[in-house]
C-alpha cells in the first residue's frame, strides 16, 4: 500500500562542532558547551540576539525548557553530547 501523502516535518534543533565547544542551537536560543580543551568552563548563552556565559546548570535548565523534558533525554543521550550534558 502506497501513501500520496506528503509528510511535513520540522527541524527543531541543530548540533555543530566547534573547536572548543559543541553548540546546540533551538529555536531562538543556542547554547555552546565547553569541551575538554576550552578553558572557560561556563557555557556560552545566546537568546534572542543576547549573548552571555552562564555556568553549565543554567544553560541545561535553559535548554530542557526549549526542548521539554522527553527531547532533552533524548539530547542527552546522543552521542556528540554525551557527556556534555
Amino acid at each position: 500500500m502506497s501513501y500520496y501523502r506528503k509528510l511535513r516535518y520540522e527541524r527543531v534543533m541543530n548540533i555543530s562542532m566547534g573547536e572548543y565547544r559543541v553548540f546546540i542551537s533551538v529555536r531562538n536560543l543556542v547554547v555552546g558547551l565547553p569541551l575538554e580543551n576550552c578553558r572557560n568552563r561556563n557555557a556560552w548563552v545566546e537568546e534572542s540576539g543576547y549573548s552571555k556565559y552562564l555556568p553549565i546548570h543554567k544553560a541545561k535548565n535553559k535548554l530542557r525548557y526549549a526542548l521539554g523534558n522527553t527531547s532533552f533525554r533524548e539530547l542527552a543521550n546522543n552521542y556528540e553530547v554525551r557527556g556534555l550534558l
